[in-house]
């Protein structure tokens, strides 16, 4: 069973995680890509499209990286 909405109590269980990006994200690099999907990872309640799966260990978070969640990850950074 799949979840697609930010849940702290799924958060706890998260034993792996993946990126995806949305097509309007094509021209970034890859360098700039790992950073990114670190960032929102550390920060997932930031993400418009997040999707949890079960897993025999946990879970497994799944966030499809969108222009909204990079502006919202460089509002956080320069914010606090």
């Amino acid at each position: 069973m799949a979840y697609d909405k930010y849940d702290p109590r799924l958060e706890s269980i998260v034993v792996e995680t993946s990126t995806v990006w949305s097509p309007e994200l094509s021209n970034i690099t890859d360098q700039d890509k790992v950073s990114l999907a670190r960032a929102i990872h550390e920060h997932p309640e930031l993400a418009t499209k997040i999707r949890y799966e079960r897993m025999h260990t946990g879970m497994m978070r799944e966030i499809t990286v969108t222009v909204a969640d990079l502006e919202r990850v460089y509002a956080m950074r320069l914010g606090g």
